[in-house]
């Protein structure tokens, strides 16, 4: 159950007959977890993990295979290591982001998220805000731990984020400068996705900004599900 195991595939385009891809949705379907972690010359590496028991579906529940664009799982660990240190693996990882939908969409939105200035604005007027693009829409709001010092610097960790993601792509490095200054300043973010069908499209914009069900971020409590830290019970 805690087996590890890199898939190094010879190609990263495989046809939907291949025994590959067969291979990878059996796993899926058994409770491993796949995410990319990278590609060279020979072709792309995948990170199979087993999802521990309490992340995985219950009766009942959808058993689709989720999957993960670029070395989104690592990155993420890493960003977020000091809040949630007992996700010490990039598959862990994975299985995290899998259990929040909003979070997972994010990461496979294509539209582009709010620049550093939108993210100013935002806190110097104090009021829920978002952006329209592409097939989404993301929010920002306020909590009572929100930082408003500081303000003039944000600018700056935004566009240092934005380099030093900027190998996953331009759209995805966006992704996690938003994220890096909402963790910092401890901005609350949802994310709601047009193509998530068990989203109710009638919901009004104000009840949008206050829904627990939609936060992908907030400084108030993890957004996703955690494996249980076993080294603080000596198991």
């Amino acid at each position: 159950d805690d087996c590890q195991v890199v898939v190094q595939l010879m190609s990263c385009t495989q046809s939907s007959c291949s025994n590959v891809v067969k291979l990878l949705l059996y796993l899926s379907s058994k409770g491993y977890c796949i995410s990319s972690i990278g590609h060279d010359d020979t072709g792309e590496r995948l990170f199979v993990q087993r999802v521990p028991e309490f992340m995985r579906p219950q009766e009942g529940e959808s058993r689709e295979a989720f999957y993960l664009p670029g070395p989104v799982s690592q990155c993420y660990r890493l960003l977020f290591c000091d809040d949630y240190p007992v996700i010490k693996s990039d598959g862990l990882a994975a299985a995290a982001i899998a259990s929040n939908r909003h979070l997972y969409d994010f990461f496979w939105w294509q539209g582009v998220a709010q620049s550093s200035q939108d993210i100013v604005v935002h806190l110097r007027i104090g009021c829920p805000s978002g952006v329209v693009s592409g097939n989404g829409f993301i929010g920002l709001s306020t909590a009572s731990t929100t930082r408003f010092d500081g303000i003039d610097d944000l600018p700056l960790e935004y566009e240092l984020a934005k380099k030093k993601y900027g190998y996953l792509g331009e759209k995805m490095a966006l992704k996690f400068a938003v994220l890096t200054v909402c963790r910092s300043w401890r901005i609350p973010l949802r994310f709601v996705s047009a193509d998530n069908e068990s989203v109710d499209r009638n919901t009004p914009m104000e009840e949008f900004h206050h829904s627990e069900k939609y936060l992908i971020h907030t400084p108030e409590r993890p957004c996703v599900a955690l494996p249980q830290d076993r080294s603080a019970t000596g198991v």
